[in-house]
C-alpha cells in the first residue's frame, strides 16, 4: 500500500510541476507579446 501511495503522490508532484511550468510559459508569451 505504501508503495501506491508514494507512486501517486510522486506523480502528483510531477503533474502539479507540469501545471506550473505551463503557466509560467503561457504569462512569457504573453509579456513577448505586450512588448
Amino acid at each position: 500500500m505504501e508503495t501506491i501511495s508514494h507512486l501517486l503522490q510522486t506523480r502528483l508532484q510531477n503533474h502539479t510541476l507540469e501545471i506550473c511550468w505551463n503557466i509560467i510559459l503561457i504569462i512569457l508569451k504573453h509579456k513577448l507579446k505586450m512588448c
